[in-house]
């Protein structure tokens, strides 16, 4: 349900730049103060109308933050360098640094 979700997002993210000719997007870094870890991130700049920008900026990369009810793929800790950890849901609502959220 939550793949869906986010997958509808988007979705309709990309339909939402696609279709608007007033869009940048920038690329960046995020350095996660827990662990040191740096993140690549990309800033989305949509103008919706004359008077109207909305700045979203998300992970480009899968989150990465060693905690408890947290794990790497097939329990390989190097699947956790390649591909980020994975969490369980409370976990996860856990597991975001200061500023950051799961999409909703």
């Amino acid at each position: 349900m939550i793949y869906r979700t986010m997958k509808r997002l988007f979705f309709f993210l990309i339909m939402l730049i696609g279709y608007n000719s007033g869009h940048t997007q920038e690329l960046g870094s995020f350095t996660d103060k827990r662990d040191g870890q740096v993140y690549k991130t990309v800033t989305y700049s949509i103008q919706l109308s004359q008077d109207s920008i909305i700045n979203m900026t998300w992970m480009a990369e899968n989150l990465n933050y060693k905690m408890k009810s947290s794990f790497c793929y097939d329990d390989y800790e190097s699947n956790c360098e390649i591909m980020g950890r994975l969490y369980n849901w409370p976990a996860a609502m856990h597991a975001c640094p200061e500023g950051w959220h799961l999409p909703n």
